[in-house]
């Protein structure tokens, strides 16, 4: 079974940034709003845990080096 490939956080961000200029239109017919609201705050989520995990990395780096 082929794992699944982990999205980078630059590429999340270019994907809410994506989101984020489709939202800005006016002309967005109302049934494709709440798809593209969940897929943005799926996307935040993940660059959330993201950002945690590589902080935590970090931490226990410094936390060697002491």
């Amino acid at each position: 079974m082929p794992t699944a490939k982990k999205i980078s956080y630059t590429e999340s961000l270019n994907e809410l940034d994506e989101i984020l200029k489709k939202l800005d239109n006016v002309e967005m017919p109302l049934e494709e709003l709440s798809p593209l609201v969940k897929r943005a705050s799926s996307i935040i989520q993940r660059c959330k845990q993201q950002l945690f995990e590589v902080d935590a990395e970090i931490q226990q780096m410094l936390d060697e080096l002491e």
